[in-house]
Formats: structure tokens, sequence, C-alpha cells
């Protein structure tokens, strides 16, 4: 069976990062190669420009400067972890994609849109076999990260709020239907388990894996 790559997005407090440790699990539980990307910080080099762009001050880096960071992390990822996992046939499984940068910084940031899908183009010329859009309203997420971190220890994108999640939540919705690949939006505002059982179902059906659920 051929590996494929699968990223798994969404504005910040949908579960991402749980719900692809559960799917790591569902497939070392059937015996599939997979391996786990934390795209920005998959890298030494990534966990640098990471903390770059998420600490100090909220008006820190404008847009434009925030996508050449993530940017610039995003290839290194590709490079080094993505392109070589697959070309030995393990799947890649990634909280955040090229989709991120995209709706961060051009929709939410208010950056040229057009020129953040270039950059992104270039930065990482291997894209998600399918992407999973984990949808919820921001409201939901921000409440969660809130009880998780406690509001003096959000990062400089969490503490500006709703409005910037809502565009992003819109902009996420919007770029993932121009894909080429395919797509699932799942609602995110389920049960941890309900949404683990979606993920699997999607999977299972398109590429006939039958991954049981851990959760």
């Amino acid at each position: 069976m051929q590996a494929r790559y699968i990223g798994i997005d969404s504005a910040d407090g949908a579960g991402k990062d749980f719900q692809a440790d559960l799917l790591v699990k569902a497939f070392a539980t059937a015996t599939i190669p997979c391996v786990i990307v934390n795209e920005p910080k998959a890298t030494e080099d990534g966990s640098t420009l990471y903390r770059m762009a998420t600490e100090g001050e909220q008006h820190r880096w404008n847009g434009f400067a925030e996508a050449c960071l993530w940017s610039a992390a995003r290839s290194k990822a590709n490079l080094d972890v993505i392109q070589p996992a697959l070309a030995n046939n393990v799947w890649v499984i990634t909280h955040r994609t090229p989709l991120t940068t995209i709706a961060y910084q051009g929709y939410g940031r208010g950056t040229d849109i057009a020129l953040m899908r270039q950059m992104q183009q270039a930065a990482a010329p291997c894209w998600p076999d399918m992407f999973m859009l984990l949808d919820q309203d921001p409201a939901i997420g921000m409440a969660r990260k809130e009880a998780q971190k406690g509001s003096a220890n959000l990062d400089r994108f969490e503490r500006e709020g709703l409005q910037l999640q809502q565009r992003v939540r819109d902009g996420l919705l919007a770029e993932v239907k121009l894909q080429p690949a395919p797509f699932v939006v799942i609602d995110a505002s389920q049960s941890k388990s309900a949404v683990h059982h979606a993920i699997l179902t999607e999977l299972n059906t398109r590429f006939g894996l039958g991954l049981l659920p851990v959760l």
C-alpha cells in the first residue's frame, strides 16, 4: 500500500494535536508505518522559528514577517521529515498544513492572500494527499485554550482572541475547498471519541486501511 500524507488543520483549540496523536496510535495498532509531524516544530530550526513567531509582544511581527518565519519552518519540515518518510513508504500525519499560513497571515492578518499561496507552494512542494479540517465555533476553541493554559500563558496569536480566530476559520473553510486533494470537514465540537471515529471512518473509506478506534 502506498503511504499517504494526511494533514489535520483547524483554528486554535479544536483538538488537532490530540486527534493526531490518537490517529498515530491507530496506525501503530494496525502495524502500518506512520510518523507524526508537528509542522512548525518538526526540526530543531523549526522549533526556534516557532518560538520567534509565537513569543513576545502582540505586534512584534506583521503578517508578512510571520509568513516568512512559518514558511522557513515548513520548508525545513517538508524537506527533512515529510518527503523522506513518504519516500520510505511511511504514512505522514501532520497537525498544521500550508493552509494554516494562508488562513492566519492572509485572511487573519490581511496580508495578500495570493502572495501567501505562492509562498506556501514555494516553501512546501509536497502537500497533503488529504486534508482533514476540524471545525467548530472559535469561542469553544478559545475557551479550551484558556482552560488548558491560563490567560497569562496564551501565545501572541491566542491573545488576540475571537476576531482573529473567526477570520482564520473562515479562511480555512474557503481555502480547503480550493485544493485538488480531497478534504473533509469534521465537527470538532463533538466528543473527542466521536471526532476520532469520524476521522477513522473517512480514512478507512477512502484508503481501505481498516483502522480501529483507540478511544
